[in-house]
């Protein structure tokens, strides 16, 4: 672990896979809801180096994505994710390393409410 710009940071060797960051577990109520990662791997490769997930109760993944080394250096190690809460229920925000590269990632994943989209207007015939 280490601090860095005021921020607390999980590293990881090259070779060790596995769950980096698992948590905080949230009750969210209906909505849409993206939540923010950060990763920074130390190599520029095209191979999966990470994953992110959404997991509903611990064990019923809500979403997920798989993250290159080389698309997380062209984020600048910023990347989101974004997921549907149909019903109130507990949730949880991961980062899996594939062992493919060290990883610099932030322990703290912000989740934000997404404003519902917009509903067609009475006015335009639809």
């Amino acid at each position: 672990m280490r601090r860095d710009d005021g921020a607390i940071y999980i590293l990881t060797q090259e070779g060790e896979a596995g769950c980096v960051v698992f948590g905080p577990y949230c009750v969210l109520s209906p909505g849409s809801y993206e939540v923010e990662f950060r990763i920074h791997p130390t190599e520029m490769t095209n191979d999966i180096c990470c994953v992110v997930d959404v997991l509903r109760r611990g064990r019923t993944i809500a979403a997920e994505k798989d993250f290159t080394c080389s698309e997380l250096i062209h984020r600048n190690g910023r990347v989101s994710i974004r997921f549907e809460v149909i019903e109130r229920d507990t949730y949880e925000f991961r980062v899996l390393s594939t062992g493919r590269s060290a990883l610099k990632v932030r322990y703290q994943r912000p989740v934000r409410t997404l404003p519902p989209p917009d509903q067609p207007n009475a006015n335009d015939g639809a």
